[in-house]
């Protein structure tokens, strides 16, 4: 799959694969930000307890998708232009590998400008803010959790799961 890039065993996807792949079953639009999507989503919060893969947006967790609804832009409108920039630098100057706006909206222009400043993609949908969260949080887990194949037998015993791994034909 193109978009995945492994370097010194880590599994990144950019954001640009992100969009290609889901563009259509998430209903996205590219509003802003770097073209080629050169951010990446890591495996690395999968296994970290602290960060978060997607997050419906909370100034104070680290995630590496930010999804905004209809009620976090709300809280944007009105701001004066000094407290507007503050809380864009909050959004933006993070760790993560997008910032998705749900619910069919667009956010404000001042968006723009932050997104190449930061070469943040924003990328739009018209899932609403937890259908949204949900799709990406499964797609990206699926992504980018580890994955061992075993081959063997998987059963219940006593109410119990067991493997049984082996060579085939013992």
């Amino acid at each position: 799959m193109t978009g995945i890039k492994k370097a010194s065993g880590t599994v990144e996807l950019t954001a640009r694969a992100l969009f290609l792949q889901k563009k259509n079953d998430l209903g996205l639009t590219w509003w802003a930000g770097c073209e080629q999507g050169c951010t990446g989503f890591s495996r690395q919060s999968c296994m970290d307890p602290e960060s978060r893969l997607v997050s419906p947006f909370n100034p104070a967790q680290t995630c590496q998708a930010h999804v905004l609804g209809k009620a976090d832009l709300k809280r944007f409108e009105g701001t004066d232009d000094a407290a507007l920039s503050n809380a864009l630098v909050m959004l933006f100057n993070r760790t993560a590998a997008a910032i998705f706006i749900s619910d069919g909206l667009n956010p404000p222009d001042k968006f723009r400008e932050f997104s190449r400043t930061y070469d943040l993609p924003i990328i739009c949908s018209e899932l609403d803010r937890d259908e949204l969260v949900a799709a990406l949080h499964s797609f990206l887990t699926n992504m980018l959790a580890e994955a061992t194949i075993v081959h063997g037998v998987f059963m219940q015993i006593a109410k119990v799961g067991v493997l049984i791994a082996g060579n085939s034909g013992l």
